[in-house]
């Protein structure tokens, strides 16, 4: 028994020894911009306020609490992050933490005690006169502006097929013209106008010989 509890205490001893513990200090952090336009660049800075003027240290710009660059630095100097040619996949919540040895990424696991949050802003710019349907998919887009353009087709040819109706009836009223009797019912002519016949005398009787 005291000879199992001998071998078993020096790899006990080794798993303590391999299991370290990160102790990180929070720095303040500051953007060039919260709210970006796609296709931008943001610099974030890490200002360490003194306390380390000759200590070698890693400071590393977290996103939502997980590591994602590094620097190391010397002295007072503050840490310079570039982000360029940003997405919306960058929007989060950015904190920078410091140790005093380089630690990997996944272990680094801290939001910060002081943090910004930077969001994004998609461009989704539209050209003049293009319909759009708010929230709605591409396709259903489409197939409203299908629809439009079919009820304006058959708009065009309802207008069309009354502008040839209304022609036909406008040619049908100019050119038919009423037979016009110029005799009352007794064979005479109009007391109130003069006619003459084919030897120019003035008549009043159509039969008069």
């Amino acid at each position: 028994m005291e000879l199992q509890l001998l071998l078993t205490l020096p790899w006990i001893a080794g798993l303590f020894c391999q299991t370290e513990l990160y102790t990180f200090k929070h720095v303040k952090v500051f953007a060039s911009s919260t709210s970006p336009n796609e296709g931008e660049n943001v610099t974030l800075k890490c200002a360490v306020c003194g306390g380390n003027s000759s200590a070698n240290y890693h400071m590393y710009l977290c996103k939502n609490g997980v590591a994602v660059q590094m620097q190391k630095l010397t002295g007072d100097n503050d840490a310079i992050f570039a982000l360029t040619t940003i997405t919306s996949r960058e929007s989060g919540n950015y904190s920078c933490v410091y140790a005093n040895k380089k630690i990997p990424y996944s272990e680094v696991n801290s939001t910060g005690k002081y943090s910004i949050i930077i969001q994004v802003k998609s461009e989704n710019k539209s050209l003049p006169g293009t319909l759009t349907t708010t929230l709605a998919p591409d396709g259903q887009k489409y197939e409203v502006i299908q629809l439009i353009l079919i009820l304006i087709a058959i708009l065009l040819a309802l207008l069309g097929m009354c502008y040839i109706a209304y022609r036909k009836i406008y040619k049908t009223i100019l050119f038919t013209f009423p037979t016009v009797n110029t005799a009352s019912a007794d064979n005479t002519l109009d007391d109130n106008v003069l006619y003459y016949d084919h030897t120019g005398q003035p008549v009043q009787d159509i039969y008069d010989s």
